[in-house]
């Protein structure tokens, strides 16, 4: 019995060695907990079809009751179109600024009207707002990290459609 133990403790810390220098990276755990866009009063939209980009609103939480919430923090928020182009992001731009919401006890502490927490490409990421997407199906992705890459591990999306420019001049 000791021989075994002995002989499996090498043989996982063998493997832990080679993953460590073969560059093997183990998949991560997905983040737990959902995102989705809603109108402004939280009311999940038929297909998340929008009027207007003003219409489209941010929030999320567990996925059904009883199910585990997002992990409590600030999160990074970016809009790209379908093929990953960025349309608009909390991050960078030419002043550094960062927008992040925030996530207490498992749900956004309130509902984000996503226009103004992104700043668009076009503007270099200066002005608030989101790009037009080139979709032809007027298709946009909302992506939510806590990474400011947004690598796929850390980050969850939801797609969103929207049928007409806003009403006002907008990107």
């Amino acid at each position: 019995m000791k021989r075994i133990f002995s002989i499996t403790t090498a043989m996982v810390m063998a493997l832990a060695l080679f993953a460590s220098f073969s560059g093997v990276a183990f998949a991560a755990t997905p983040m737990p907990g959902a995102i989705w866009t809603t109108d402004i009063a939280g009311t999940r939209v038929n297909q998340n079809i929008y009027q207007y980009k003003t219409d489209v609103h941010l929030n999320g939480g567990p996925k059904s009751s009883g199910a585990p919430g997002l992990p409590d923090g600030y999160y990074y928020v970016k809009v790209t179109a379908p093929n990953g182009q960025i349309l608009g992001s909390s991050v960078g731009g030419t002043a550094g600024a960062v927008t992040t919401v925030q996530v207490t006890n498992g749900r956004f502490v309130q509902i984000y009207q996503l226009w103004t927490i992104v700043r668009s490409a076009s503007s270099n990421f200066a002005n608030q707002g989101y790009n037009t997407t080139p979709n032809p199906g007027h298709e946009y992705k909302v992506w939510l990290s806590q990474d400011p890459n947004f690598s796929n591990s850390a980050s969850k999306t939801d797609n969103f459609k929207v049928l007409l420019e806003c009403p006002c001049a907008c990107p």
